[in-house]
């Protein structure tokens, strides 16, 4: 959530953008705030990325480790308060997959501490890309080795969600991944990037993998080290190859800023930006706890992704002064407001008819979980209609005016495409 700031001798003073009601809150609590947003964002990606939920003692067989890479990102930009995501987000994930207890302690603390692990390897990286600050450093060669790791963080995934049998592909992959990086750190000529992978990316992934898999205690020996393997070898792989393209690779001069405390004023706009963002993660938090989803839940991945990234983008540039000019200030609101209302009203024609015409196509009853979404879906659609009239001088209340019929417009689409997956998926898996 960043404002516009100005540097008042040793102090920093936040200038509250003119446009707009702003609320006065510590650093510290916007940063506490981001970082378990983030968890939850986490916990719902491996809710809906897990492979396979339980086995016969209730405990998670497997799941892919995506979330790993969010909790590395956090931590490269807010340090210390990355490892609160890693905590919010294994915490959870545990409560939605309603694992028992003293497993829940263990998946929990193991996730913490590689968080923890990763935040001292991010720290050990930064002294030592101080060190060779001065030496030539191809960024050519960086784009490239970034383009590979792409691919074969792409490869990956798709491996991972059409193969049920794994075990060879993360072996096959972790050995080209160490072998890669070796031999960039030797093209490159510098040793940052071998340690990148062994103190980043293995040793984290080891030391919480090994663990891990030696405290299931329900399980043998052969299937502690399965577990293990897995553990270790998909951290690995993830944090070497997309890890390396979106914690090290992309702004990474800008992951390297102290982070700042004291009071900003930040827009109330945001903030609802930012309610909405956990909004909208909440409610796939809870219609998978109550078993809305249903058993294939890998297609409700694409509009909960959709409507993370309408609502994450509005909240990254909202957070920005958005108009210079007070004089136009208002009218740009209001066009801005008159766009979103415009835009909701063809979709409602789209959302009326979406019910029956479903109930009457596949010849069945339709579930109490896809009534419900569908009546959020119609409630949003009708919270962003009609233009409420705002005397031409009082630009803060158009502007919050705007916010609300966007985030409704947005949370109207995203939930339309929510109610037609869960419409769909039962009837075609």
């Amino acid at each position: 959530m960043e404002q516009i700031e100005t540097v008042a001798g040793a102090e920093k003073v936040s200038i509250a953008p003119q446009n707009d009601y702003t609320v006065l809150l510590n650093k510290t609590v916007i940063y506490i705030a981001i970082c378990s947003l983030f968890g939850l964002i986490c916990a719902v990606l491996s809710i809906l990325t897990t492979k396979s939920i339980a086995s016969s003692d209730g405990g998670v067989v497997y799941a892919f480790f995506v979330s790993v890479l969010i909790v590395a990102f956090t931590i490269k930009y807010f340090k210390a308060f990355g490892i609160i995501t890693a905590f919010v987000s294994s915490l959870l994930f545990c409560v939605a997959l309603k694992i028992e207890l003293i497993d829940s302690v263990i998946n929990v603390g193991v996730n913490t501490l590689q968080a923890i692990l990763i935040y001292a390897a991010l720290k050990l990286l930064n002294l030592l890309a101080k060190k060779e600050r001065n030496t030539n450093d191809s960024k050519v060669n960086r784009n490239i080795f970034a383009i590979i790791q792409l691919i074969i963080g792409i490869v990956f995934t798709c491996i991972e969600f059409v193969n049920d049998d794994t075990e060879l592909a993360l072996r096959i992959l972790s050995g080209v991944e160490a072998v890669l990086f070796m031999a960039f750190s030797i093209i490159q000529k510098k040793a940052r990037y071998g340690f990148y992978a062994l103190i980043l990316c293995l040793l984290p992934s080891l030391i919480s993998g090994v663990l891990n898999g030696s405290l299931q205690l329900n399980e043998t020996w052969t299937e502690r080290g399965i577990a293990a393997e897995t553990w270790t070898l998909s951290n690995f792989i993830l944090l070497a190859s997309f890890g390396f393209v979106f914690v090290e690779h992309i702004r990474s001069e800008r992951g390297n800023v102290k982070l700042t405390f004291g009071e900003i004023n930040v827009k109330f706009t945001t903030l609802i930006y930012f309610a909405a963002t956990a909004l909208w993660n909440s409610v796939f938090f809870i219609v998978f706890y109550v078993g809305w989803l249903g058993e294939h839940i890998l297609p409700f991945v694409l509009p909960w992704l959709v409507g993370n990234v309408f609502l994450l983008a509005n909240l990254y540039f909202n957070s920005h002064v958005e108009v210079d000019r007070e004089t136009s200030a208002f009218q740009w609101y209001e066009n801005r407001a008159v766009v979103a209302e415009k835009n909701t009203q063809f979709l409602i024609s789209i959302i009326t008819f979406l019910l029956p015409i479903s109930s009457s196509l596949f010849n069945k009853e339709l579930t109490a979980g896809v009534i419900t979404i569908f009546c959020i879906n119609i409630a949003c659609a009708c919270l962003s209609i009609g233009l409420i009239w705002i005397p031409n001088k009082e630009i803060k209340a158009m502007s919050l005016i705007k916010t609300l019929k966007t985030i409704f417009h947005l949370l109207t689409v995203s939930f339309l495409l929510l109610s037609v997956t869960m419409i769909i998926v039962p009837n075609f898996s």
